[in-house]
């Protein structure tokens, strides 16, 4: 798409979040994992079928096995420990709101303003929008 304005006729909208190259898994405990506060359970079926019953009742974790029906079986693991998803668990990187003049061949934050918050910057750019529509409805 051409640019039809000179670069000082844009505003842009724009959100940042710092890059962390050492971004590292975080306990359950330090992620509020659901698992780790309330305890998990996990069907020894599906274990078996995907060759996990050994890797499950060999980590160290305490657990006690629950049989519901003879083909429904459980092995349920008590609160307070590593759930088996934990490397997943990642810590939120913070997001940074911000509205400046430029497009994208001249924005930068440094000359930009901050939002304190997601809900601030969406309402500042729904105004922006409101009025680019009234003046295009008026023609």
């Amino acid at each position: 798409m051409p640019n039809v304005l000179p670069t000082h006729a844009y505003e842009t909208f724009a959100i940042r979040q710092p890059i962390t190259p050492d971004l590292r898994p975080i306990s359950c405990k330090q992620y509020g994992c659901k698992g780790y506060l309330e305890g998990f359970s996990l069907s020894l079926t599906q274990l078996r079928q995907e060759g996990l019953e050994v890797a499950a009742r060999s980590s160290g974790r305490r657990y006690r096995e629950v049989q519901l029906t003879p083909e429904e079986i459980y092995l349920v693991f008590e609160p307070g420990q590593q759930c088996f998803a934990w490397r997943s668990h990642l810590p939120e990187r913070p997001a940074f709101f911000f509205v400046g003049l430029g497009d994208y061949r001249s924005f930068n934050i440094k000359h930009a303003r901050q939002h304190v918050s997601a809900d601030d910057w969406a309402e500042n750019m729904a105004e922006d929008l409101n009025k680019i529509r009234t003046v295009l409805e008026r023609g």
